[in-house]
């Protein structure tokens, strides 16, 4: 597939307004991995772990 394999990462942290949120994310082109983060208003941070191996999205949510 064109654009396959991929890796990329970014994230953002803004000390004035709070927000912090980042996004990691690779796929060989089968399967497609990765976690996403986001600090929420009560202080907790939500990671979300996902992957899609052709089967569908799959996703797990916790907090830390």
């Amino acid at each position: 597939m064109e654009g396959m394999p991929y890796d990329f990462t970014w994230g953002v942290e803004d000390a004035e307004s709070g927000n912090s949120f980042s996004h990691v994310e690779n796929s060989d082109g089968r399967t497609t991995q990765g976690e996403y983060r986001v600090l929420l208003p009560d202080g907790r941070t939500q990671v979300v772990t996902f992957f899609d191996n052709g089967d569908g999205f799959n996703a797990e949510v916790t907090y830390i």
